[in-house]
């Protein structure tokens, strides 16, 4: 069995994105706990932060983490930046997909939010790519707002008011970065009349099977932002934090116990939305990661 894993975090977007304090600690305790706790060799973990985390580097580096995969492998995924929903367009104007989730990648120079975003659609086509064998143990951990709608059943989700900025009630330091600033307009498009969607933009005909499909952990629901704060002097996502923890305490937890413990700790801290999970089911009660 074959254990690898990609960590993306990113934090600083330049003059883009407005600047993140957790994603690059939160890159270094996830490559601590699967080297030290999982066991992971530390050549098979990749890490990956601004501003070498560009679209073209992290898709490389997917890539590169399925390729030559076989049967009961534990490939890992794990991202922490800004997390996005946008409306996406044929360049003629017709459009193809009303609201979409994405990862945001450093932005190259002269990219647009759209060129340097990596949606859902894009995951599922470098997975379908990749000609995965039958059984394959693949999670993904999207530390980042939106996270819980970045899916792999490629399902559409309702145009909603998005809250951004908004601080956690009683959370002393524990707050609400700001969200992705979104262009004029590519947000104008989000507003009046519900588009009707005519096929996925970068829709994949062929679905994942069941035991191809990775485990999705989400930091957070669809419609929620992402809170930070600080443990020990140092800047962490509250999901980061608290999931970390649990794991380095019982590794051989489920995916399920996992999420539960991190929906506990976080509603017991004054933060509402919890961690959500989607992907293959048959995993859920399964060890986290073994």
């Amino acid at each position: 069995m074959t254990k690898k894993a990609l960590i993306v975090g990113i934090a600083d977007y330049g003059e883009q994105q407005p600047t993140l304090t957790a994603p690059e600690n939160e890159a270094e305790e996830w490559r601590d706990l699967l080297t030290g706790k999982y066991q992971y060799p530390s050549e098979n973990v990749r890490l990956l932060c601004s501003p070498r985390a560009t679209r073209f580097a992290v898709i490389e580096r997917l890539e590169w983490l399925l390729a030559d995969a076989s049967a009961g492998d534990q490939l890992v995924f794990v991202y922490s930046g800004h997390g996005a929903r946008l409306q996406r367009r044929h360049p003629n104007g017709t459009v193809r997909d009303n609201m979409d989730e994405a990862l945001l990648a450093y932005p190259e120079a002269g990219q647009n939010i759209e060129e340097y975003a990596i949606y859902d659609d894009d995951l599922v086509t470098i997975l379908l790519l990749s000609r995965l064998p039958p059984r394959i143990e693949i999670t993904f951990i999207l530390d980042c707002c939106f996270a819980g709608g970045i899916r792999t059943d490629e399902s559409d989700q309702q145009k909603v008011f998005i809250p951004s900025g908004k601080a956690a009630k009683g959370a002393g330091k524990q707050v609400y970065e700001s969200g992705p600033r979104i262009p004029p307009d590519i947000a104008h498009r989000a507003r009046g009349v519900e588009p009707k969607i005519r096929f996925r933009f970068g829709e994949c005909r062929r679905l994942l099977d069941t035991n191809q499909e990775p485990v999705v952990v989400a930091a957070v629901p669809t419609l929620e932002t992402l809170p930070v704060g600080e443990f020990d002097h140092r800047r962490r996502t509250i999901f980061g934090y608290n999931m970390i923890k649990t794991l380095r305490e019982n590794p051989a937890q489920t995916y399920e116990a996992a999420r539960g413990t991190v929906a506990s700790a976080m509603l017991a801290q004054d933060i509402l939305n919890a961690p959500v999970l989607s992907g293959n089911k048959d995993r859920f009660n399964q060890p986290f990661l073994n």
